[in-house]
């Protein structure tokens, strides 16, 4: 899948990233990349081990920052977040719902996800995102 989703997000189109790293491990501790991207669902819980991991890591003042600022989110959007204390240069969040085999519009939202991730990261001059895998 993500073959077919990386083929969708570089549609000969020279403003995206020119390379793709696949690093395994903990996506916290990948010391060389500038921001993360993290999956929330639209009701905006910090569930899942990734999610309270990076709201730790940041700090109570990220979590106030999305409460103020994203009041109504919908699936297939991507907002950029202050770093607060993460040691990033910014923090991109998704939102998408529970992954339900792909019968909705899931695979849709994600590739949305992914694009508006990195046209936000070029916006703001980030060269590196570490993205969880699904």
């Amino acid at each position: 899948m993500f073959k077919r989703i990386a083929q969708k997000l570089r549609p000969n189109n020279p403003t995206y990233f020119d390379r793709i790293r696949i690093e395994y491990g903990e996506i916290l501790s990948q010391t060389e990349c500038e921001s993360i991207l993290f999956f929330i669902r639209p009701n905006l819980e910090w569930g899942g081990s990734l999610n309270r991991a990076v709201l730790q890591m940041a700090g109570p003042a990220l979590d106030e920052y999305v409460l103020e600022n994203i009041p109504r989110p919908k699936c297939g959007e991507v907002y950029a977040l202050p770093p607060c204390n993460a040691p990033y240069k910014a923090l991109f969040m998704a939102v998408l719902a529970d992954w339900d085999g792909g019968i909705g519009y899931e695979e849709r939202d994600l590739l949305n996800c992914y694009r508006e991730t990195i046209e936000k990261a070029q916006i703001r001059g980030i060269k590196s995102v570490a993205i969880a895998a699904m």
